[in-house]
């Protein structure tokens, strides 16, 4: 419990949680002892794991192993009216006297309960096929209709067998369904009939029902491996109620660690309030205490699993055990009292109860602890999300900020924005206790994943009363955003009943519902107290709810909660505005027995024992649902009385204010009553139509609707449908109405029932085509009062535009008057056709042609005649046309479209071929002709109206080489003709010629214009001669062989030069090939003052003397200069005698040669000193032969000294003059003649004679830096040296003598 002090100004307000009772538990022992499991306090928070993880029960405490409890089998359709037992007939009974033992009778399992129409699911997820059984061993066939509201949506007859599949196409998501099975005998009569609930939603939050599972009280509120499938048989009758997530309650080891792993048992040491205080002995008081065996809780996650639903763990959210201390890491979030507080302890103590430690659930430190707590715990046991609770709250402070006051509700808001941010990106859910809606004012903002919040009955001001569950439910709906919410309000606790009151919990199920919310009330507990194998949540602890479910409520109860599945959109939808917390004022009046009885809450004080309580609610499509809750026969207006109870009513009539809506809208209402109760003694949730006044009320301004209602027992609830106007206009292309439908009448947001199949398919029977569907050709459309197609009578139009179906016709399919269109879905009719202006209907028949183009091949002679087949197969080819038509097949209309080219407008150019010995010269044509002759036949711009084209292709021979000889002298087997080559890749054209004309001697051939060909090599010109290129493919072309003329020239060379030494003399010139000749050459030639002699024919010379062949010949003699020798002689004047030897000047040196000769001054010879007489030098040319330089000398005179005998005996030398010559034998061989000679004569000098021979000239050696004569050079200096001159010489007198 909490306790939260309020501004002087509020009501103080206090709030219970599941840990109310946790500081009180000793003292209210003998309360427990005295009213037995009926006044159990909530469970208290657990400490630590047991220590022995495999530890059992005691025997003293086992359950024994006994069920002898069959599986019944039950038909819904029937409400059972029988009596509850007493608790005492149940349960063992509790005296005053008597302890709370542990130990049961009998180790309970709760039997499979069968009933006749099962769902393999609880609940089911978009694109899930639906699986049902049928599972009355009577029935032999079923006949099965799905409806949603009062739509048929699916429907099945004679279903043999058991089992039957709803395609998951039938549903659409998060809406509740109606499924209705009639189950036959083999007879063809009833077995059994019932309507179930049934609900399709992707997630649970929209419209959550939540179930309990917890310990066992036959079992010490524990819950055991032994007990698994007593749990889950009693978890599939839950899931046969919908229920879509289940709170799995007090199966948790301690708040810090809520579910340890690797742990099998553990036992909840904290529950210590279950044992009496007079138990000392330890074994025993340990037999009181619950276990439970983590793989069970596990196995039956995993089964609430397979019923599609959720599984949430409890735990506190704020709390540690004492045993359990403060963890080290979350020590700041420890809060101390600023306030007395009967739970949390007094002012100044740290706030705990005698259990538990309570912190902070604002401090960071701690939200993140208690997160990782309960993530590692719901991992290890495979919940879904965290239960979180909360115990109370008080003024407090944290121990590490003093002086900073605040409640600890406060802070919730905080923990669940972090545990919600958190636990989702995990894939969990998170939910709080909101205690009477207490926080829902700051919780609602923190986008929790469902409202939850426990209603403690008289501990808020009217929050017992009937019509505040409507209030706390619309409340929770407007600050949690919209949601529809969880409210657990305990009916029986604290209320010493002996059975539960049927009547006041399906009141308080029925007044939650119909605002928007849902009243956790179905448990899985295992008890054998609970005829249909659930329990009914009446106290805060779960473990123990005293009072058993028998029969009776049980089948109510499970109808109620069919009842919520099946209008759960009209009951908390998103489509009603309850969500919105806008209630429309305009409530519902309830007229029974002639007594206006109708109570509702805006006028609360009205809403008493006696009245009907009506809540009314308009969907956003303006229905209204009027909920008639029965509190006629109640004692007290308290929907936590355990001795109220209904009085049926009949003769009933509700008005029910339809608002503001239109006179056709009011008059095309339907009118629905539906009932969780039983009538007649049977369960029929399904919507039954009922009869109305609907009425004008002037003095409300709107439409009312008088509506008889055939009873009330608990809850009815009335629907009516605001029904929309609608028709279909068919049309044709132009707008003009070719019919209408009748009006079609249904509600705005349901679908048309009306098809424009049937109507279209007669349209295009009739040569029509579908336009426009503008009604149902993506799926039926919506009636919408708001539509944009709404006519000014408010009565929506749907255009369906037809027109004539306009067809081709073509060759390939023509027109067939009065058969059906080839391929034509519809089975539409060719009509008779009209033909287009300005054509006939044999127009409509032509509807092809043919261009064809042929090319031919001719030859032709030369001169262009005797045209003949060329030998060529000719080439056609066609081009097609085609034109197509189109028909109106309504009015028999047509026209033709332009031709159309099937294979392009043109013909494409064919390669002319290559006729061997023809060239293509021409083309004909009867259309146009392209200027290259290599291709034929192409035209382009072809239309259908163009006549067939003819191409003639003219070729004519080729022409050739003509040969002819000079007259007498063809040679045997002459060739006279060669013909041209065709050009293999041009048939215009020829080759260049590969012939060759042969060499004929003495004969050369010329073309026509006399040149001479050429020469195939003109190194050698017997390899023959080219062919000419011919000027015209088929001009011949003549070549003349005629007589070669050739030409004859002498010429007088220098020896290996090029210097003709006299003019060149003609011998023969243009002379017929075989002219003789002959040549002669003189011995001598003198040019410019030089003498040549001949020196022979030239190597490559032509013969001297032969005969004119083809070209010049040229006859080429050689000459070279002739040479001469130069010597000079020292001779004593006047004689031959010489005093030296002869020096050679020059030797063999051409002639013209210029040379110096150089003589002593003095010659010493024979004792004598002679000098010379006359110029010391002679110059001149070379001359032919040899010419001699003499140098005459004379004695000379010295005066005679008288000489010593020494000296007179002493002989006087002289040095002897030298000439140098250099090569100059060398260079006189060179010039040698073989043809020319010179023989030397000597000549006397004056009177001298000269008969004595000369002595030899003996050279000096060469002095260094002396220029010597070289061969070859214009002239040569001789200087002759003497060292003596001789003495005597009176004179020298130079002559030269030369000899011829």
């Amino acid at each position: 419990m909490w306790e939260k002090k309020m501004n002087q100004q509020k009501n103080s307000v206090s709030e219970k949680g599941h840990g109310y009772f946790r500081k009180r538990n000793k003292a209210l022992v003998s309360m427990i002892t005295l009213f037995g499991a009926l006044m159990l306090s909530s469970v208290a928070m657990a400490d630590e794991v047991n220590t022995n993880p495999t530890s059992e029960i005691p025997s003293t405490a086992q359950p024994v192993a006994t069920n002898s409890s069959t599986p019944t089998t039950t038909s819904e359709e029937v409400a059972t009216t029988e009596v509850a037992s007493s608790s005492s007939e149940s349960t063992p009974t509790v005296t005053a006297t008597q302890s709370v033992s542990a130990a049961p009778a009998t180790n309970y399992n709760t039997p499979k309960i069968t009933n006749d129409v099962t769902f393999d699911k609880a609940t089911y997820k978009s694109g899930e096929d639906v699986r049902i059984s049928i599972n009355n061993p009577e029935v032999v066939s079923s006949d099965v209709t799905v409806s949603h509201l009062d739509q048929v949506i699916y429907e099945k007859k004679n279903v043999e067998g058991g089992e039957l599949t709803i395609p998951s196409t039938v549903f659409s998501p998060n809406a509740g369904f109606i499924v209705d099975v009639l189950g036959k005998k083999a007879d063809g009569s009833q077995a059994f009939h019932k309507a179930a609930g049934l609900a399709v939603e992707d997630d649970w939050t929209i419209y959550p029902r939540y179930g309990v599972v917890a310990g066992s009280k036959d079992n010490h509120n524990s819950i055991t491996n032994d007990q698994v499938e007593g749990y889950k048989n009693s978890i599939d009758q839950l899931a046969n109620m919908h229920i879509n997530n289940y709170f799995f309650y007090d199966v948790y080891n301690t708040p810090a660690n809520p579910f340890p792993a690797n742990v099998e048992r553990f036992t909840q040491d904290w529950a210590t309030f279950l044992i009496p205080n007079s138990e000392t002995d330890p074994d025993k008081r340990k037999s009181y205490l619950p276990v439970i065996d983590t793989e069970a809780v596990k196995e039956l996650v995993a089964h609430v699993h397979t019923t599609g639903a959720k599984a949430m763990l409890y735990n506190m959210i704020y709390a540690v055990s004492l045993e359990e201390g403060v963890p080290n890491e979350v020590k700041s979030a420890i809060v101390r009292n600023l306030q007395d507080h009967f739970n949390f302890g007094k002012k100044g103590d740290v706030t705990a109860t005698d259990i538990q430690q309570f912190l902070d659930p604002g401090d960071p430190n701690w939200q993140k602890f208690i997160i990782e707590v309960m993530t590692k715990a719901m991992k290890e046991g495979n919940f879904d999300g965290w239960q979180g609770d909360t115990m109370g709250s008080n003024w407090v402070e944290k121990v590490s900020e003093p002086g900073k006051g605040f409640y600890l509700s406060e802070h919730y808001p905080e923990l669940a924005t972090a545990a919600t941010e958190a636990l989702k990106k995990e894939g969990y859910d998170f939910m709080i206790n909101d205690i009477s809606t207490g926080d829902a004012d700051r919780l609602g903002k923190t986008n929790v994943s469902a409202p939850y919040a426990e209603v403690w009955g008289d501990s808020i001001d009217y929050d017992s009363t009937y019509q505040a569950l409507t209030r706390l439910t619309e409340r929770m709906r407007d600050l949690y955003k919209g949601k529809s919410p969880i409210i657990a309000a305990y009916t029986h606790r604290g209320k010493n009943a002996s059975a539960l009151s049927k009547d006041n919990e399906l009141l308080t199920d029925a007044i939650i519902a119909a605002s928007g919310g849902y009243h956790m009330t179905t448990a899985a507990l295992n008890t054998s107290q609970d005829a249909k194998g659930f329990g009914g949540i009446q106290a805060e602890w779960y473990l123990n709810q005293n009072l058993p479910v028998n029969a009776d409520f049980a089948n109510a109860e499970f109808n109620y909660q069919e009842f919520i599945v099946a209008y759960q959109e009209l009951l908390r939808g998103r489509d009603t505005l309850a969500h919105d917390t806008r209630r429309i004022v305009d409530n519902t009046n309830v007229l029974v027995n002639g007594n206006f009885i109708g109570s509702n809450l805006d006028n609360a004080d009205g809403v008493q024992p006696g009245t009907v309580y009506t809540i009314t609610k308009e969907t956003k499509t303006g229905d209204r649902i009027a909920h008639l809750i029965n509190l006629v026969g109640i004692t007290e207006n308290k929907w936590n009385s355990s001795v109220n109870t209904t009085e049926k009513l009949t003769n009933i009539q509700a008005f029910v204010p339809l608002g503001k809506i239109t006179k056709d809208q009011a008059e095309h209402a339907s009118i629905y009553w539906a009932t969780p109760d039983a009538v007649e003694g049977k369960y029929n949730i399904n919507l039954r139509e009922t009869s109305a006044n609907v009425y004008y009320d002037g003095g409300a301004a709107q439409w009312m609707a008088a509506i008889d209602v055939p009873s009330l027992d608990v809850w009815d609830m009335l629907y009516v449908k605001l029904n929309e106007a609608a028709h279909v206009l068919y049309q044709d292309e132009n707008g003009v109405e070719l019919e209408r439908s009748s009006d079609l009448v249904g509600h705005t947001g349901e679908k048309i029932n009306y098809s424009t199949k049937e109507t279209i398919a007669n349209y295009l029977k009739k040569g029509y085509e579908l336009v426009e569907n503008g009604f149902d050709a993506d799926g039926q459309p919506n009636f919408d009062r708001d539509a944009t197609n709404t006519n000014e009578d408010g009565i929506q139009e749907f255009i369906v535009r037809l027109a004539p179906k306009i067809v081709e016709f073509s060759e390939a399919q023509p027109i067939q008057a009065g058969q059906v269109v080839p391929g034509d879905s519809e089975g539409r009719v060719y009509p008779t056709p009209l033909a287009p202006d300005g054509q006939t209907t044999a127009d409509l028949n032509h509807l092809s042609e043919t261009v064809t183009r042929t090319v031919t091949y001719v030859t032709e002679d030369q001169d262009g005649a005797n045209r003949q087949p060329a030998g060529i197969a000719d080439q056609t080819d066609n081009l097609h046309f085609t034109r197509k038509g189109s028909i109106n097949l309504v009015t028999g209309e047509t026209s033709l479209e332009d031709w159309t080219a099937q294979d392009g407008t043109s013909f494409i150019a064919l390669e002319n071929p290559v006729k061997k010995g023809y060239v293509v010269v021409a083309e004909e044509s009867t259309d146009a002709v392209s200027s290259d002759l290599t291709k034929a036949g192409e035209h382009t711009g072809i239309h259908a109206d163009v006549a067939d084209i003819t191409d003639t292709v003219i070729y004519r021979p080729v022409g050739a080489y003509r040969i002819s000889y000079a007259t007498g002298k063809e040679p045997a087997h002459a060739q006279k003709e060669i013909t041209y080559l065709n050009d293999a890749t041009n048939p215009t054209a020829i080759a260049s010629p590969t012939a060759i004309l042969p060499y004929a001697e003495g004969l050369e051939p010329r073309d026509a214009n006399g040149q001479v060909l050429n020469f195939v090599d003109p190194l050698n010109e017997t390899k023959g001669y080219l062919l000419p290129i011919p000027k015209s493919p088929t001009a011949d072309t003549a070549i003349s062989y005629a007589i070669s003329k050739g030409s004859v020239r002498v010429r007088f060379l220098t020896e290996g030069g090029d210097t003709d030494l006299q003019e060149a003399q003609d011998l023969a010139t243009e002379a017929d090939f075989g002219t003789k000749y002959t040549s002669e050459a003189p011995t001598e030639i003198t040019k410019d003052g030089r003498i040549y002699h001949l020196v022979g024919l030239r190597a490559d010379s032509a013969d001297p003397n032969g005969t004119v062949t083809k070209g010049m010949k040229t006859v080429i003699y050689d000459y070279k200069l002739a040479t001469g020798t130069v010597i000079a002689r020292f001779v004593i004047q006047d004689t031959s005698t010489e005093l030296q030897p002869e020096l050679a000047v020059a030797t063999n040196v051409d002639n013209g040669t210029h040379y110096v000769a150089s003589a002593p001054d003095e010659i010493s010879y024979d004792g004598r000193i002679y000098e010379r007489i006359g110029a010391a030098e002679q110059t001149g040319n070379v001359e032919v032969g040899t010419t001699i330089l003499i140098f005459a000398y004379k004695v000379k005179e010295i005066p005679t000294p008288q000489p010593s005998q020494e000296t007179e005996n002493e002989e006087t030398v002289s040095p002897l003059p030298s000439v140098t010559k250099a090569n100059t034998t060398d260079a006189h061989e060179e010039k040698g003649s073989p043809l020319l000679s010179n023989k030397e004569e000597e000549k006397p000098l004056g009177t001298t004679s000269q008969t004595a021979e000369l002595p030899e000239a003996v050279p000096n050696t060469p002095q260094e830096g002396t220029h010597l004569p070289v061969t070859g050079e214009e002239t040569s200096h001789l200087s002759l040296l003497g060292l003596g001159i001789l003495a005597g010489l009176t004179s020298l007198v130079a002559f030269k003598k030369k000899h011829d």
